[in-house]
């Protein structure tokens, strides 16, 4: 298929029409299409896909060479997403750290519990889940946390989960375990910039709208 016959299925139907492409460049021939399909109309876009573990994409049917894919393509978007956090100061590229985060947590079906930790000039040090939960909460150790903070001798770090439902509106339960993260930080002398809640219809700061 040319570049534009390419174009022209993907405008018809973009996550489906996208996926069957990289089907088919792996070698899924015929059934290319009816398995984008049949992903794309239960996990509903391409984003959820690129963001489902592995586990449930088996789950939901899909073959080794399917996930493999997705796998592949999920970890080149990742990098690439992430790349511009390492070179810069993350305050003056708050852009591309929505955009990464989005990438990561926006479209999963449980919530995770990720935290940024930052040197004193707010670079990048490190990048972890901290906490897997429900569709509706996660336990989140504020311990645990500043000690991995100690680890990795970070100054700085910046709070992150996703809400599944689709609202990024912050809950009471946010603020409050933020607030437990400052003052447990508090006497390290180590910074909390901000709690940012992620989810598909986009994401909200805590800091920005004064809960901290």
């Amino acid at each position: 298929m040319n570049a534009a016959a390419l174009r022209s299925a993907s405008d018809e139907q973009p996550d489906t029409g996208l996926l069957a492409r990289l089907y088919s460049a792996h070698g899924l021939g015929a059934q290319s299409r009816p398995r984008a399909e049949r992903l794309m109309q239960r996990l509903g876009s391409i984003g959820a896909a690129l963001s489902s573990p592995e586990s449930r994409l088996r789950h939901l049917g899909a073959s080794h060479a399917e996930i493999e894919v997705l796998q592949l393509v999920g970890s080149a978007v990742s990098l690439a997403l992430k790349r511009p956090l390492e070179e810069r100061p993350l305050l003056s590229n708050l852009s591309s750290v929505i955009d990464y985060l989005h990438a990561e947590m926006a479209h999963r079906q449980t919530e995770a519990f990720r935290v940024l930790f930052l040197n004193g000039r707010l670079r990048l040090l490190h990048d972890e889940i901290m906490g897997i939960g429900s569709i509706a909460s996660v336990e989140v150790h504020p311990r645990a946390i500043l000690a991995r903070a100690l680890e990795v001798n970070a100054r700085h770090i910046l709070l992150v989960h996703n809400h599944p439902s689709g609202d990024p509106a912050p809950t009471r339960e946010d603020i409050q375990i933020t607030a437990r993260i400052q003052d447990a930080a508090r006497p390290l002398d180590i910074g909390v910039l901000d709690h940012i809640v992620v989810a598909r219809s986009g994401h909200a700061s805590l800091r920005s709208q004064g809960l901290m």
